[in-house]
């Protein structure tokens, strides 16, 4: 893995040799037939991609032996600000959308990958390949779309879609693709919640239809009296929004 942002990555190799009638004159490694390095345990400085590397010892005889490796530096892809796109098959890269709304693409359908979270990041795995993705809010195959942010746009489409039309409506894509489409195109949680309120409600809903709407919907059963005369209330004498009840 690379370990900065800087293309390449310094590695330490380690040999051993020996002659049985003889002593070793000469230890070279090689990359595309060019000595990179001397002795038993260099630091070579790799590209970032794919390296052969090749240990040749020499004994005083003037006879070689030859052993390869192939080396693969795995690169830091860092993102900007802005809503960036990755396109690189899973190959131990770190990806780091940085700021945005960012997203990986991959070349399969979702059931050809897994996907797991960790603390502070998702990990994509295919034949046998992963990535480790940060802050990383979409995924794209070829297939089908995944949101990672829960915490982000993806997350507030779920809480929306309950609250306004109940629990089944959050395994809606069409839905979901929409409200995300909104959100990732710069409106704002509180003024799609108005909309989405204004939709489902009408124009002057009263507060008792608003109230008992969103409490069966988030908790599955009727609202207490209670509950509908203080918050369907506070609605009706303009103290609360149904946009901020529903937030």
């Amino acid at each position: 893995m690379d370990t900065d942002s800087l293309a390449g990555e310094s590695v330490l190799f380690t040999a051993t040799a020996s002659d049985s009638d003889g002593d070793i004159v000469s230890s070279e490694w090689l990359i595309n037939n060019s000595v990179v390095a001397t002795g038993l345990t260099p630091s070579i400085a790799l590209s970032d991609g794919s390296s052969v590397v090749t240990f040749r010892a020499t004994d005083d005889d003037g006879d070689a032996t030859t052993t390869s490796v192939t080396i693969f530096v795995a690169a830091n892809l860092v993102g900007t600000s802005a809503a960036d796109y990755f396109n690189t098959p899973p190959q131990g890269n770190m990806i780091d959308g940085k700021g945005g709304i960012d997203t990986a693409i991959y070349n399969g359908s979702l059931s050809d990958f897994s996907l797991s979270k960790g603390t502070d990041s998702w990990v994509i795995t295919t034949n046998g390949e992963s990535d480790s993705l940060v802050n990383i809010e979409r995924l794209q195959f070829t297939n089908t779309n995944v949101a990672l942010d829960l915490d982000g746009n993806a997350g507030k489409i779920v809480k929306l879609l309950a609250a306004l039309l109940g629990k089944d409506s959050v395994t809606n894509k069409t839905y979901i693709g929409m409200g995300l489409d909104i959100l990732d195109n710069g409106m704002s949680y509180e003024e799609l919640m108005k909309a989405g309120i204004d939709v489902v409600f009408g124009s002057n809903p009263s507060g008792a239809s608003v109230v008992g709407a969103l409490y069966k919907n988030l908790v599955g059963s009727s609202a207490p009296q209670s509950v509908i005369d203080e918050y369907g209330g506070m609605l009706d004498n303009g103290s609360m929004t149904a946009t901020e009840l529903g937030m």
